[in-house]
């Protein structure tokens, strides 16, 4: 854990521009653009819709909820309308990023940098005190 908290503290000081690291700002050659010649718009709502797709643990909640139901037909429509309740809202979200973005990215990265210093020097003190811990158990 220490060295992984170190690595991220580094990690997040590279994104806020404090590391003179070689950071590439070229965009990956390939994207969702390159595979298909559709319209943008259209690329984003079903990047919204895919993105609807992503298990997290709300997801798995309401699993576990349709699975207690022993019903097959009660528990596909509960989960027909957590994902069609779920939908639009990670449209919205993908079609805002998708807007505002581009013009923010390079503040939100820096902001993103922030999280990431702050998280990685959590994960060293959990690492520490960890490393504490068990230097003490070898003195029984």
């Amino acid at each position: 854990m220490i060295l992984a908290g170190v690595l991220i503290v580094l990690l997040g000081l590279n994104l806020i521009g404090a590391l003179k690291w070689k950071r590439s700002d070229s965009k990956p050659t390939v994207s969702i653009s390159s595979l298909s010649k559709t319209p943008a718009l259209l690329q984003t709502l079903t990047a919204g819709l895919l993105n609807g797709l992503v298990p997290c643990s709300l997801v798995f909640s309401i699993a576990i909820k349709a699975a207690a139901t022993a019903d097959p037909i009660d528990a596909g429509l509960l989960m027909l309308s957590f994902g069609v309740g779920t939908l639009p809202s990670m449209v919205i979200v993908t079609l805002l990023s998708a807007t505002i973005g581009c013009h923010l990215q390079g503040g939100l990265t820096k902001i993103a940098g922030i999280f990431v210093v702050l998280l990685g020097m959590w994960t060293l003190y959990e690492g520490l005190i960890f490393y504490d811990v068990m230097r003490g158990l070898g003195n029984w």
